[in-house]
């Protein structure tokens, strides 16, 4: 009984089960199948038992499912799979099936399960995360996550593209070696802020550096989520607004352009709001109305024009206020003469709203006169010549021009005023030797028409002229029949070198079959004419390798009619391979429908196997610390490498078509060593050399250049490969040693100065106060001798005390030097106090001063100094004036630049030899005028004070002419 209980419970719970029950035999057909295959797949178990199990699964699953059920019935493990079933009403249903092989009972168990909500809840699952992927890959946006210390753990979006990155390469990176390093301070106290409270969020802009290098302003909002244990990171969101900062700065630029054009303006430029009240005149307005702007702006245009004038402007602003431009003409009265003033108004349109307008005033009171007089012309003209479309003149029995039209104007751009009375011949360009004067005195001498072709190179036209003659001389007309010329002869020309060109041309119908092909097709490819025509040629020359990629796309932009140029691999004749340049350009007919197709082929062959040779060469030259730049013949670059991207701050895309000589250009560099080479270089030679150049960023850097030539297998030259090294440390101390030797010479001078003041100026007073001590102890003081030796000696004391002042101030200029104390020195009043001082004796001899300095220029210098040298150089010039004219100075400033300031000092004083004057010009006690008395003391303090300040000074004089200094200041 116990059995019989077991046996009805699970027979029952056969019946009852949600799960499809089933039995398979070895043949694979359905023993026994449980009630629940009708509510999983809508048959009831007599549709089901006795047919066979795949009439019941999809067809595309069949032969999977089938590989599964042979494995259990040949006895493998319990099986469990994945399908779709067949519902009786049609549809699929997705079933777990689980079954098993029992060898006892000699079939296989099944139990299959209905997971049509759980396949639903799997795609729906699997919608959100390709919606979330979606959203982050193609959103604008750029997506990061990083760690506390700024490293890169997730990336992704659109943003990221652009900057060039593939999101694995920034992985385990940190952000700020990609910031600019003037961003690099802001960024860190952005992040310790960040960092400083959890879910704290912060908004910053910053540059970061591209894949290609380059620098793009980036905006980005950080959320600290370290604290979230779903996250654990610091979420970025950042996006591209390089453009935007760029438009802002173009706006800047725009306003300041307006502002330039507004205040430079010839003509008169008010603004003015919709009221008629002035906001703002240019300095042309306050000429026109005599007053400044401030006692201008404010008031209504109304005020300075005439009643009738200021109704009419009123009326044009209300227009103008309602969005027309309009231009209208009015009189008014200034300085009690008649004015006639054509005004434009121009209303200033923001988001489709008129908010001020803008007013542009031009006095036309001549120009109106002449106009009154060409209309009245014009009228009787106008009636017999109107009808004339035509360029035509007319000229008498003389060669004088009696009329010509406005075409006439148009076509020879000459004007008409320009050229009524004049004679042809005195304008033509050949005159009496032209090509004109044979026809035109042909036709005016036989009273025949002619007509002729001609080219005129001033005009860069084709015309064609017919002159008719009459009584009163000849009627010509003028055509421009250049562009009918022009394509006369480009159709000439094309046919002459789509027959003899080298290149491979071939002409196809729009389904790409070849109508006609030329010799160099031939040449290139084996197959003569007769092959070719009436084939499609893409089957004569693709092969094996050639880029069905590159081939489909040629293809698909013929039938297209897009032109496009592409490199492609072909098969001539004899099966040899060639590159070829292919390019392939559509023929439209009138209606724009494509009707053929043109391609040309370039042989690239030897180019492509030496772009080969120079990827081999390119990855030893990447690596190198050295600049390595390959440029073509004319030696326009083609490639540089990393060390030259590194030396010099110039990307290749920088770089690439210029000449090295354009790209690196320092204007400082006195001698361009290249130019000694040049010739050695382009007769194939290596050379080096060394010169100063400039890094993009502005920065000098001084490079040992070493150019070699490379040769192609006969003997061409086909590039140049330069290598550059960085020699700025080693010049730097060529430099310093240079000066050390300047310093050096300066104090050997100066000893050599000191030396000759001891031996000669101070010896010889020191001698004269020593014989005449001698003498006075032996004279009786009460003689007349006594009292002359005595008055001798006062003046060797007064000798001797000059020198000893002059041997002070030198040693002072000289101790000072290191310890020299400057400061900022307005030079136009520093001269002015100058004049001062010596405008009495100016005044005396009856000289002038021209002061040619701008207001508010300055040099760092010390002012004692410069004052005593403005004084020595004025006085000078006073004292050595010519006597037989007035003593003219010019004193002028050329400007500030690189090497300092410079002044000039002029005079038409008289002057002095420079040959005899020799190299003792700036020397101690050196006089060159006997003429007037004088210590020779003055140019040398003038020097040594320059020289004291980081300056120098230069002299050029001519006998009875004058003299003129150079001042440089540091």
């Amino acid at each position: 009984m116990r059995a019989g209980r077991e046996i009805s419970f699970y027979e029952n719970m056969i019946k009852y089960s949600l799960d499809m029950i089933c039995s398979i035999d070895r043949n694979g057909c359905f023993v026994y199948v449980s009630d629940a295959c009708h509510s999983i797949l809508g048959y009831a178990r007599e549709e089901m038992e006795g047919h066979y199990y795949l009439e019941y699964i999809q067809q595309v699953e069949q032969e999977r499912v089938r590989q599964v059920a042979e494995d259990t019935l040949a006895g493998y493990e319990t099986t469990s799979f994945e399908c779709s079933c067949l519902h009786k009403d049609g549809y699929l249903v997705p079933v777990l099936w689980a079954m098993v092989w029992s060898e006892d009972d000699g079939v296989a168990f099944c139990t299959g399960r209905d997971i049509t909500e759980q396949t639903r809840a799997k795609e729906k699952l699997r919608e959100k995360e390709d919606l979330h992927s979606a959203f982050i890959e193609h959103g604008s946006d750029m997506l990061a996550l990083f760690d506390e210390q700024g490293t890169y753990l997730y990336n992704s979006g659109a943003t990221l593209r652009d900057l060039g990155y593939e999101p694995e390469s920034l992985i385990g990176r940190n952000a700020f070696e990609y910031a600019h390093p003037d961003d690099t301070h802001a960024l860190m106290q952005n992040h310790a802020l960040l960092l400083s409270e959890a879910g704290k969020v912060v908004k910053q802009n910053f540059r970061y550096r591209s894949a290609t290098g380059e620098w793009r302003w980036i905006e980005a909002t950080c959320n600290n989520q370290l604290h979230n244990p779903h996250v654990k990171a610091l979420i970025t969101n950042s996006r591209d607004i390089t453009e935007s900062r760029n438009y802002e700065q173009k706006i800047i630029e725009s306003e300041q352009q307006f502002k330039a054009l507004f205040d430079n303006n010839p003509e008169v430029v008010i603004i003015e709001n919709l009221q008629g009240v002035i906001l703002d005149i240019n300095y042309a307005g306050e000429l026109l109305v005599g007053l400044r702007k401030e006692d201008i702006v404010g008031q209504h245009l109304a005020n300075f024009l005439n009643p009738e004038a200021a109704g009419i402007c009123l009326k044009y602003l209300q227009l103008a206020s309602e969005g027309q431009t309009l231009q209208f003409d009015v009189e008014m009265v200034h300085n009690q003469e008649m004015l006639i003033l054509s005004i434009t108004k121009i209303p200033v349109i923001v988001e489709g709203k008129v908010i001020k307008v803008h007013s542009v005033i031009r006095d036309i009171t001549a120009l109106t006169q002449s106009h009154r007089i060409v209309r009245e012309q014009a009228k009787k003209l106008n009636t017999i010549l109107g009808s004339i479309k035509d360029a035509f003149c007319i000229l008498d029995k003389n060669w004088i021009y009696t009329y010509t039209n406005s075409e006439f104007e148009k076509l020879l751009g000459v004007y008409q005023r320009d050229m009524i009375g004049e004679n042809i011949w005195d304008h033509m360009p050949g005159g009496t030797n032209s090509v004109y004067y044979q026809h035109y005195s042909y036709a005016m001498e036989s009273g025949k028409t002619v007509s002729f072709e001609v080219y005129s190179p001033e005009l860069k036209l084709w015309l064609h002229l017919k002159a008719f003659p009459s009584e009163e001389g000849l009627l010509i007309y003028f055509n421009d029949i250049t562009d009918k010329v022009e394509v006369r002869q480009e159709l000439e020309k094309l046919s002459l070198v789509a027959s003899k060109t080298t290149n491979g041309i071939i002409i196809t119908d729009v389904d790409g079959v070849a109508e006609w092909v030329n010799e160099g097709f031939t040449n290139l490819t084996g197959y003569t004419f007769a092959e070719t025509v009436g084939v499609k040629v893409r089957s004569l020359i693709h092969g094996e390798e050639t880029d069905q990629r590159i081939a489909a796309t040629i293809e698909e932009k013929r039938r297209q009619g897009v032109p496009c140029t592409e490199e492609i691999l072909i098969y001539n004749k004899a099966g040899e391979k060639r590159w070829v340049l292919l390019d392939c350009s559509p023929v439209r007919d009138d209606a724009g429908n494509i009707t053929r197709s043109i391609l040309i082929q370039t042989d690239i062959t030897d180019k492509v196997k030496s772009q080969k040779e120079l990827e081999k060469l390119s990855l030893v030259a990447s690596n190198t610390t050295n600049g390595v730049i390959i440029t073509d013949p004319e030696r326009r670059i083609e490639w540089v490498n990393k060390g030259f991207v590194t030396l010099t701050g110039y990307s290749l895309e920088d770089a690439k078509g210029k000449r090295p000589s354009e790209l690196l250009h320092n204007p400082r560099a006195t001698t361009n060593e290249f130019e000694l080479v040049k010739d050695q270089m382009l007769r194939g030679e290596p050379v080096a050399f060394e010169k100063l150049n400039s890094r993009k960023n502005g920065e000098e850097i001084w490079l040992s250049m070493q150019v070699n030539p490379i040769f192609d297998d006969q003997g061409k030259l086909i590039q140049y490969i330069t290598t550059q090294t960085d020699i700025t440390a080693l010049k730097k101390s060529e430099l310093e040693l240079s000066e050390l030797t300047k310093d050096l010479y300066r104090h050997n001078r100066d000893l050599q100065q000191f030396t000759y003041i001891v031996s000669h100026n101070l010896r010889a007073p020191v001698a004269n106060i020593l014989g005449l001590t001698n003498m006075l102890a032996k004279l009786d003081r009460t003689t007349n001798v006594y009292d002359k030796t005595l008055d001798n000696l006062i003046v060797s004391t007064q000798r001797l005390d000059y020198i000893l002042k002059d041997l002070n101030e030198i040693l002072s200029i000289r101790d000072n030097k290191l310890t020299l104390e400057k400061e900022k020195v307005d030079l136009k009043s520093k001269w002015q106090q100058v004049i001062d001082s010596l405008r009495e004796p100016l005044q005396a001899c009856g000289g002038e001063i021209t002061l040619d300095i701008k207001d508010g220029t300055s040099v760092n210098g010390n002012s004692a100094y410069l004052y005593s040298i403005f004084y020595n150089l004025l006085s000078n010039a006073i004292k050595y004036r010519a006597a037989e004219r007035p003593l003219q100075i010019g004193v002028k400033l050329y400007g500030s630049t690189k090497l300092g300031t410079f002044i000039s000092l002029t005079d038409n004083g008289t002057g002095f030899d420079m040959k005899l004057a020799g190299n003792d010009m700036f020397k101690l006690y050196k006089r060159f005028h006997a003429s007037a008395e004088g210590r020779g003391i003055g140019l040398f303090l003038t020097k040594t004070h320059l020289e004291a300040m980081g300056g120098d000074i230069k002299v050029s004089s001519q006998v009875g002419v004058g003299t003129r200094f150079l001042l440089q200041l540091a």
